[in-house]
Parts: C-alpha cells; sequence; structure tokens
C-alpha cells in the first residue's frame, strides 16, 4: 500500500475514482437508472439541458445547421444555445448514443467531470508541490465534493471549467515563474470555449491571482514587466482562438434582457462575515434559490487548517498576507450587491447563487494543503495556536450564526469529522511512533495513517453529498410524456402538410417542443429573446428574464402566434374551441378550430393603431378587446356580470348565465394556489398576477367556485369569451394570408397575396441574422410590437422568403484563425531560439 502511493499516477487515480465511484455508489443507492427507474435530471437539466441536448443530436443526425432551431420556442438561434450549453466536445459524441439513452449519457458525463476535478486538482498540487504525498488526495476528494459540486452538479456545462480551472491556474503560475504559457493559453481556451459564462468569473479571478503572483514570487523589476506583457498576450490569444463562438454569442446575446446593464446604485450587504464562514460546516443544505448564500462546503478541515497556514512560521509573511487579502476579496464578493453583480458578469444570478464560489474553494484547498505538507517545519506552539484559532470560529460559527439549516445536529456532525481527523492525526503523528520503536506491529499500523484519515475524507465528503445534492426524478414518465407528445406531432405532420405550432395545455417543460420535435411557443433559456417577452407578458402569457411560455394564451392570442394544435391531458369539452383529432397514452391532441397561419397582412395604418393599442391598455383582455375593436368592431371578452359572483372571504362563487369559456385575471397574487371546485370535482391552479388564468368551459346554469388556499380574501377579475367575435376577428386577420410552404433549417419561404398596399406580419421574432427577401430582391423589415418581423408589401402576389445567418461567425472564425497562427508561430519561434 505504500509503494500503491508513492508512485503519482496512482494519485491521479485515486483522486479520480473516489469522486467517480462515490457519486456512482449514491446513484444505485437512488435507484438512477439503469439501477432503478429514477433520473439525475434535477431542475434545469430536467428543463433544459436534455431538451436542447436532443435537439443537437437530432441536427446532427439529420446534417441541419446549427445556426437555427424552428423547435426552440417561435424559432431561437441556435448557435448561443450550442455555446451556453453544450459546447463540450464530448456532445458530439452523442450522435453515437441511442435516442433512449440521452439522459444517462448526459448523467455519465456529470459523473465523469466531477472524478476529472479531483483529477486535475491532484496534478495542480503535484505539479506546485513537487511532490507524490497521498495527503494530495484528500484535498483532491474535498474539491470534486464540494459544496459548490454539490449544489451545482446537474449544471453540465459548468463542469467543465470547475475541472479546467486547476489547469488553467497552474498554467498561470508557470507563466508568472518561468515564463512558460503553453498550459495557460490552451487550458484557458478550453473553459472559455467550453462555457463562456462561467468563464467570466475565472477570468476575474485570473486577475485577483495574476496580481497575487505578481508581488508575491519576489520577481525583480524586469520578470515583472515580463510577466505582465505574457499575461495579457496569452490571455488575449486564448480568447481570441475561441472568438468563433464567442463573437456569435455577443451577436445574438444583444436581443437577451441580459444585455442591458443597470449597475446597482445604493450598496446592500447580504449577511455578515461569520454567516458566510458558517457555509463551511457538513451537511448544511445547499442554496440554489435567490437568498445568496454561497456553496462553500470544502471539508471541515478548513477551520483549523486556514489558521494554522496564516500562523506557519515558514511560509513567506508576502505570501499568507496576499492569500488573506484574496481571500478577503472573495469573501466581500458573497456579501456585497455591487461585488456579486460584477463577478456574475454584471448581472445579477437569476437563482444559483456565488456562482464563483469554486474558485474560493480552490483557494482555500490549496492552502490547507500547503499547511499539512510543510507540517513538519512548523512549531508546535504556532500549530496548537491556529487549531485553537479554528476552534474559536467554529465554536462562534455554532453560537451566533442562526440561518435557517445551521442546526444543532449539523453543527454536531461537523465537530464529529473534526474531532476525527484531530484524534488519527494524534495517533499517526511522528511523536507518537517513536513510542513504539521495537514494537514492530504497532509502528507498521501507525504507516497507514494518511490512509487512515483518506478514509474518513472520503467518508465525509460522500455523506455532505448524499444528504446536501443528488435528487432524483421519475424517469419513466418524462420518457413517456416525451414519446406520446413526438408520436402524436408525427402522426398529424403526416396528414397536415401546413406551416403551423402545437402547443400543450399542461407543460411538462417549458422546452417540451424541443425535447419532442414539434414547432412550439414556449422557451426556456438563458438565451431567450428578451422582447418575445415582453411581447408575451403584454398578451397576458407568462414570462421571465429567462423564459417566454403559453400558459395564459387564449384562442385569439393562440391564433396570432400560429398555433394550429393544442395537446391536454384531459378530454377537452369545449367543442366550439376545439376538435378531437388524436390520443396516445394519457395524451389528447385537439385542432384548434380558430388559427391563423404564420403570418397575414395588414392595410397600412393599421399597425400602427395596434400598437397604441397595446401601449394604452390597462390589462391582456382590454388589450385584445382593443385589438378586435380596430378589426371590426367586436368585442372579444366582456366581464361577469355582479349578479352572476358572490365573494366571501377567500372564495368567489359563479353561478354561469351564458354559454361560454371564461378566463380571469389575477389582480393579487395569493400565497398558495387557487381551487377550482365544480360539482364534486376540485382542480388546482396555479394563481399568478403574471399570465391569464384559464378556468375552462361552463354552460349556463352552472355553478362552480373558486377559492385561494392561503389568502384571507381573493382578489380575480373574471371575463367570458365570445366565440362569435373571435370569429370575425380572426376572418379580417386571415382575409390575406401568408402561405408558408417549406420551413427547413435556417430559412422560411412562402406566398402572400396584397389586396392593397400593407404589411406583411409574421409571428417569427426578429433576432439578427435575418435577411428577408421578397420577390428575390432583399428587403429591409420592420417589427411589430419590437418584436415580430414585419415586411413592407405593395399591392399584388409576393414570394418571400426569409433566411437566418449567425451574425458574428465569419468575423469569429477569422479571429480564431489569426490567434492560433499567432500561438503556433510564437511556438515555432521559440523553438527555433532554443
Amino acid at each position: 500500500m505504500k509503494a500503491f502511493a508513492k508512485k503519482l499516477k496512482n494519485i491521479y487515480l485515486l483522486s479520480f475514482c473516489i469522486p467517480f465511484l462515490g457519486i456512482l455508489g449514491i446513484f444505485i443507492a437512488r435507484g438512477v437508472y439503469p439501477f432503478g427507474t429514477s433520473s439525475f435530471m434535477f431542475s434545469d437539466m430536467y428543463h433544459q439541458y436534455v431538451p436542447f441536448l436532443t435537439e443537437f443530436v437530432r441536427k446532427l443526425r439529420d446534417g441541419e445547421s446549427l445556426a437555427y432551431s424552428w423547435y426552440v420556442g417561435l424559432g431561437s438561434d441556435f448557435t448561443s444555445i450550442y455555446a451556453y450549453y453544450l459546447a463540450s466536445p464530448v456532445y458530439w459524441l452523442a450522435v453515437l448514443c441511442p435516442q433512449s439513452l440521452l439522459i444517462e449519457y448526459m448523467t455519465f458525463f456529470c459523473v465523469v467531470k466531477i472524478g476529472l476535478c479531483g483529477m486535475t486538482f491532484a496534478f495542480y498540487l503535484s505539479r506546485r508541490f513537487q511532490t507524490k504525498d497521498l495527503r494530495i488526495v484528500w484535498f483532491s476528494v474535498f474539491y470534486a465534493l464540494s459544496g459548490f459540486v454539490a449544489a451545482y452538479n446537474w449544471n453540465h456545462m459548468w463542469l467543465d471549467c470547475l475541472w479546467l480551472a486547476p489547469l488553467v491556474i497552474l498554467g498561470l503560475e508557470e507563466l508568472v515563474k518561468n515564463g512558460r504559457y503553453r498550459l495557460y493559453c490552451i487550458s484557458l481556451c478550453a473553459a472559455i470555449f467550453t462555457n463562456y459564462y462561467l468563464s467570466i468569473m475565472l477570468c476575474i479571478f485570473l486577475v485577483l491571482y495574476f496580481l497575487l503572483q505578481l508581488f508575491t514570487n519576489g520577481l525583480h523589476f524586469r520578470k515583472k514587466l515580463q510577466a505582465v506583457l505574457r499575461f495579457g498576450i496569452f490571455s488575449l490569444l486564448a480568447g481570441g482562438m475561441a472568438g468563433m463562438l464567442l463573437f456569435p454569442v455577443m451577436s445574438a446575446m444583444h436581443v437577451t434582457e441580459f444585455h442591458d446593464i443597470s449597475f446597482p446604485k445604493k450598496l446592500k450587504v447580504y449577511f455578515n462575515i461569520l454567516e458566510v464562514l458558517a457555509r463551511h460546516v457538513a451537511m448544511l443544505p445547499t442554496e440554489r434559490g435567490l437568498d445568496h448564500w454561497p456553496n462553500i462546503y470544502c471539508g471541515v478541515l478548513v477551520f483549523v487548517l486556514v489558521p494554522v497556514y496564516f500562523f506557519h512560521k515558514k511560509i513567506p509573511l508576502k505570501q499568507r498576507v496576499g492569500r488573506f487579502l484574496l481571500l478577503a476579496v472573495m469573501l466581500f464578493s458573497f456579501s456585497v450587491n455591487m461585488a456579486d453583480f460584477v463577478w456574475h458578469g454584471l448581472n445579477y444570478p437569476d437563482s444559483l447563487p456565488a456562482r464563483q464560489s469554486f474558485l474560493y474553494i480552490f483557494v482555500v484547498l490549496s492552502m490547507c494543503f500547503e499547511a499539512v505538507y510543510r507540517n513538519a517545519e512548523n512549531s508546535d506552539g504556532r500549530r496548537v495556536v491556529g487549531v485553537f484559532c479554528g476552534f474559536l470560529l467554529l465554536a462562534a460559527c455554532g453560537l451566533f450564526v442562526t440561518t435557517d439549516g445551521l442546526t444543532v445536529q449539523v453543527m454536531a456532525c461537523t465537530w464529529i469529522f473534526l474531532a476525527g481527523y484531530l484524534l488519527l492525526s494524534m495517533v499517526f503523528s511522528r511523536h507518537f511512533r517513536k513510542h513504539f520503536r521495537g514494537k514492530e506491529v504497532l509502528r507498521k499500523l501507525t504507516v497507514y495513517g494518511k490512509w487512515a484519515i483518506l478514509v474518513l475524507v472520503a467518508a465525509e465528503a460522500l455523506l455532505n453529498m448524499e444528504h446536501t445534492s443528488i435528487r432524483t426524478v421519475q424517469r419513466e414518465y418524462y420518457v413517456r410524456r416525451a414519446a406520446e407528445y413526438e408520436e402524436l406531432a408525427a402522426g398529424i405532420t403526416e396528414r397536415d402538410d401546413g406551416i403551423y405550432r402545437f402547443e400543450s395545455r399542461d407543460q411538462m417543460t417549458k422546452n417540451d417542443g424541443t425535447l419532442a420535435h414539434y414547432p412550439s411557443a414556449s422557451v426556456f433559456s438563458s438565451t431567450v429573446n428578451g422582447s418575445v417577452k415582453d411581447y408575451y407578458e403584454t398578451l397576458g402569457m407568462g414570462g421571465s428574464k429567462v423564459s417566454y411560455y403559453y400558459k395564459g394564451a387564449t384562442p385569439f392570442v393562440s391564433a396570432l402566434l400560429g398555433v394550429k394544435y393544442t395537446f391536454a391531458r384531459e378530454e377537452l369539452d369545449d367543442t366550439a374551441l376545439y376538435e378531437f383529432v388524436d390520443r396516445s397514452g394519457d395524451t389528447y391532441v385537439y385542432r384548434n378550430r380558430y388559427a391563423l397561419p404564420l403570418g397575414f397582412v395588414l392595410p397600412g395604418g393599421v399597425k400602427e393603431d395596434l400598437e397604441a393599442a397595446c401601449e394604452n391598455a390597462g390589462n391582456a383582455i382590454v388589450l385584445q378587446n382593443n385589438i378586435a375593436k380596430r378589426l371590426c368592431g367586436e368585442t372579444l371578452f366582456s366581464s361577469i356580470s355582479g349578479r352572476e359572483t358572490e365573494t366571501d372571504g377567500n372564495c368567489i362563487r359563479v353561478s354561469v348565465e351564458a354559454d361560454g369559456h371564461l378566463y380571469g385575471i389575477v389582480l393579487q397574487e395569493p400565497e398558495g394556489e387557487f381551487v377550482l371546485t365544480r360539482g364534486e370535482e376540485t382542480t388546482e391552479l396555479k394563481g399568478s398576477d403574471d399570465y391569464l388564468l384559464d378556468l375552462g368551459y361552463f354552460a349556463a346554469g352552472e355553478q362552480f367556485s373558486l377559492a385561494a388556499e392561503e389568502e384571507e380574501g381573493i382578489s380575480v377579475r373574471l371575463y367570458r369569451l365570445h366565440t362569435e367575435a373571435l370569429a370575425e376577428t380572426l376572418a379580417v386577420l386571415g382575409e390575406q394570408p401568408f402561405l408558408a410552404d417549406t420551413r427547413i433549417e435556417n430559412e422560411l419561404t412562402g406566398k402572400v397575396e396584397a389586396k392593397e398596399d400593407g404589411l406583411l406580419i409574421l409571428s417569427v421574432p426578429a433576432e439578427p441574422g435575418w435577411s428577408v427577401y421578397v420577390d428575390g430582391a432583399e428587403t429591409e423589415y420592420e417589427k411589430f410590437a419590437d418584436t415580430m418581423i414585419t415586411i413592407p408589401l405593395v399591392q399584388g402576389v409576393h414570394t418571400v422568403r426569409l433566411q437566418y445567418t449567425v451574425r458574428g461567425l465569419w468575423q469569429g472564425i477569422f479571429c480564431s484563425l489569426t490567434s492560433l497562427l499567432l500561438f503556433a508561430g510564437i511556438i515555432a519561434r521559440d523553438r527555433r531560439w532554443k
């Protein structure tokens, strides 16, 4: 065993295998497929990553361009999605994986990347300290199974930066110390390429770490200038070589809400330093919401080893002060809103806080290893002072920090593990072994102290991971629903060769269309078009900084978006609006009786009137009524009369006087959900003031009630849809339809007959990259409601073609090739000099 530990390759093997096999063991215990019926698709992996990987693999198999996809929302630039979610090279190999196992493919590589985190951190420590010491594995395991990994292990694209970070930082140290630049430039380029977003944090850290290296390595002035020059050149070359992705992404991000930077005007402190340091305790629940807590657990040994490091007599004072300042800056950034804003790329994170915490963990663990590795150089007195300070800090956390999750049981676990480490360290210390000279059996036992501590390290890290992470979902439900959607959509496409969209009344994810390969009207992505989100909110549908979705759509809005077919999880009784088409398993599909094509022509001047109606409307119902009145003088919705309703506390009781489909506007969002009671049936409805409430069809004479679960009162305004007015309004809009004949990859073509000069309004979002051709001639297009592509037309029959090209792609390719040639030229020059 001692000989095994002396081989460096075995240190790397252990650092990889312990996290890898440990996570795999937890998967087996949790019944993750193929060891059970569950899946690792937690949070965004469920809603975004698997659907986007599915679309990416489909494009590769069909030989399609990665420029654009009609299966992401209303249509979206796909290059930015690829760059944010799928740029890791391993996903190109997913084309060899069966479609039914793509979930497991992504899951497997999440586990592999966690193992690689341990291996690369071990590589960093062994190279930096020039050692094969087994204790490297202790801290490599803690890095691979840290609180950051526990909270965000399902964020597969972030894990690439996590395992590449030790290589980048090692490369930076070599660049400063001896001028070696290859590892730094290549690994930084790989990190930026695989996930440009987390690389923003890595690059900010590299600037801070470079300054630390520059002023703590004892370099004279000339060497410092050379280091500054190398750092600038090779950082730019690394970014330049990734330009083929960065340039298109920068162009695409202009349409997202993340493009609008509003620096905070007031300083805000989230929590004090002691509350942050308490996040180092074991078994503390991870934070994934909006409470800003950093996930910085990396082993309870840090409570004593970091103070021991700072009191170490042989570690240069300049280095200790530099590390202290670096940690102080990073701890400050966790707690203060302005610093938090800068670290996250001049934006606040939409949940998943403190995304830079893996770099803080890296610094802490490298300090801890140095304290352990150079323990023999330290004096007993300084060690005791350091341990005592660590005890005081941990005790202060237990006594004075009262945040949620920091329970007595959690603190007890931390004290138990810490006591275990100290006990093993004492038993297997050099001083203890001296007492067994001549007693060969006992002396040999003490040799295995490092192994004993490694076992405790693995136990602590894996118990923390098991307790705070790896939540699972039912795989069968996810796969079955997607298969039902796909089967029904494919069947309809065979029978109806038109160009249209599908949507679901009961979405499994907001990317169901991407997952099941049908054009939809919803998307959940960090690259979402912000103008479409605003448009949806205006029309009474759901939207956020990272999504827009069909929830709250009325038949009128559905028609405007070109939605012709609707999926449902139950039979729809409103035969005036829906016609049953087919069923697969528990999923029904209906044809919308009132639908529009993807585009229609408005006479001149109507566009401005409609936009004014949108701006002046008080709510989505009034807006839709205003549009209908301008088009044909009809009213789409009427308010439920007072004699039909009776409000009693948190409940509205309704006696319906006329047939119709009812909708509600939630004026004050309740704490819980709404309960709709209809006879003996009850239905829970998510009550939100973000979108309209679809109550369903009710016949005259029916009675129902709508109650808020956890509110003293209820504030909902009810409306009835008039089907005749809907038919007349859509008849006006459908008089001059755009008849699309092809919709392939990044192109849309069709014909339209304009009865007079007017504007063709398409339900296609205007994004940088679209070129419009009318009768073969390129035409400048406008925007309807600052969102949809609008094309001026003169009277007559026209052929219209839309083509999408990735803006910035060729500039990015040129930048990448130029940077690559410069990098190769520098290497060739250095070889010639040598």
